[in-house]
């Protein structure tokens, strides 16, 4: 087994924050010397994504001074808000000295208890980042056990970069060898939570179930930051674990420190590059003059990491739309949003679902409308019932543009005449979209082992309208 990563002691994050302990402000609480220019609407789009908790019981962990306790406690049964630094739980009192149903706690949540079954939202915000792996890890579990079957545990986190990003004139530590947080890739959270299990007294196992993943607006729209992410996961019973699944906690961590980092890592080496994807040479002829001013991406990459929407390449073709991408692959997730950060793009964004079902739940809640969708493998992956509820988030009169790979001649195009699509062009494409892999392996821009899922399949293009 390879050697887990060694947990640095816990003084030294309290010492870190304990140099900010005698200024509680926003600034503070955000490591940005230009928080003004975030807090509220970064708060708003966090508070913006949670389920609701009226008459719940909500944790909030690493409150600080109380930025969204304060929400909380409008709403909430009761609320637990701990925090670590003791000035910062004063503030947090000061803020909040009219509520009655706030249990303030100063303690580091790395040693934090809580009953069992006892909450019904678990809340973070920048916590994991001064958590080690072994923490991280025992943390998830612990929120499983502190949740009711049903509640949820929200997560934030910096990935692989600070909030500020590349300005360091912006962040309140002064160098990267003074803090001590862990910049993680974004897909490790994401993995964590997904294969975390845990078993109660009555024999009974639970696990999460992540119902998004996505990055904050704010730090888009004005930081040019898609690495600020967050999460949702809700606690549900599932059979016991079977074998291949990872069910020890030792195992749980072994993969957070090491396996899923380096599957990452060369994850991020196959789809590198700025060069245009072969299926972009396959879509784009087919792509109408306008595509709409809001389109709806899916990338499924199940044949392979190569088969997928390049919505980038797309961006050049009409750089009046602006794309929403559904990434069902936690690895394809990171290196989106790290494209469009180092691209600065600002017609992209991505989120990450477990199937269309979920995404296009999400996109209902948030009351999201998209004048066309373009996508790979959705008949392939996608079942009736959820091309059905595809429709429920494109506008009237929306165009589909599919790339489809099938194992026969012909692809089955029931499920979109079933949910009422009108079909406009079914097309082979086999022949070029091989020529086009083929072009980008001679060029030595694609390994052939990377697209051999691609080679091997027929591909069809298909476009349909909604009524």
């Amino acid at each position: 087994m390879a050697a887990v990563q060694t947990a640095p002691k816990r003084t030294e994050y309290l010492n870190f924050w304990n140099k900010y302990s005698d200024k509680p402000t926003h600034e503070s609480m955000l490591l940005n010397n230009n928080a003004h220019e975030l807090e509220e609407s970064d708060r708003a789009d966090v508070v913006a994504a949670l389920p609701d908790y009226t008459g719940k019981d909500v944790a909030d962990i690493g409150s600080g001074i109380g930025r969204f306790t304060t929400l909380f406690s409008q709403k909430a049964r009761k609320v637990i808000s701990t925090d670590f630094i003791e000035s910062f739980v004063n503030k947090n009192k000061e803020r909040n000295a009219s509520a009655k149903n706030i249990e303030f706690v100063v303690s580091d949540a790395a040693g934090l208890e809580l009953e069992d079954a006892s909450m019904d939202l678990v809340f973070t915000n920048w916590l994991f980042m001064y958590l080690s792996d072994s923490e991280c890890v025992d943390f998830t579990l612990k929120a499983l056990r502190w949740l009711r079957p049903g509640g949820y545990f929200k997560l934030r986190e910096s990935c692989s970069e600070p909030s500020t990003g590349r300005r360091k004139g912006n962040a309140v530590h002064a160098t990267d060898a003074a803090n001590p947080t862990h910049y993680r890739y974004k897909s490790l959270y994401l993995l964590l939570l997904t294969n975390a299990r845990f078993q109660d007294a009555d024999g009974k196992w639970f696990k999460f179930e992540v119902e998004w993943g996505t990055s904050i607006p704010t730090y888009i729209t004005l930081a040019n930051n898609w690495r600020q992410v967050h999460w949702l996961a809700k606690k549900v019973e599932i059979p016991a674990p079977v074998n291949g699944e990872i069910s020890t906690q030792e195992a749980l961590l072994n993969a957070f420190s090491t396996s899923w980092p380096a599957e990452q890592v060369a994850f991020d080496a196959l789809v590198s590059g700025d060069h245009v994807s072969w299926t972009h040479k396959i879509m784009a002829p087919q792509v109408s003059a306008s595509l709409g001013a809001t389109v709806l991406a899916y990338s499924p990459r199940v044949v392979d990491a190569t088969a997928a929407v390049d919505t980038f390449a797309l961006v050049d073709e009409s750089t009046t739309t602006n794309f929403w991408t559904i990434e069902l692959n936690p690895l394809a997730f990171r290196a989106s949003n790290t494209k469009a950060t180092e691209k600065r793009d600002q017609h992209q964004r991505f989120a990450w679902h477990a199937n269309l079902q979920s995404a296009v739940t999400y996109l209902s809640v948030h009351n999201t409308g998209f004048d066309g969708f373009v996508g790979t493998e959705l008949l392939s992956t996608a079942t009736i019932d959820e091309v059905l509820s595809l429709k429920t988030v494109l506008n009237s009169k929306a165009q589909l543009l599919l790339l489809e790979p099938t194992s026969e001649t012909t692809v089955n195009t029931d499920a979109l005449k079933s949910a009422g699509f009108t079909i406009d062009l079914v097309e082979d494409v086999t022949t070029a979209a091989h020529d086009a892999i083929n072009d980008q392996i001679s060029q030595g821009t694609l390994k052939a082992k990377v697209a051999k899922g691609s080679l091997s399949a027929s591909w069809t293009v298909i476009k349909a309208t909604k009524p």
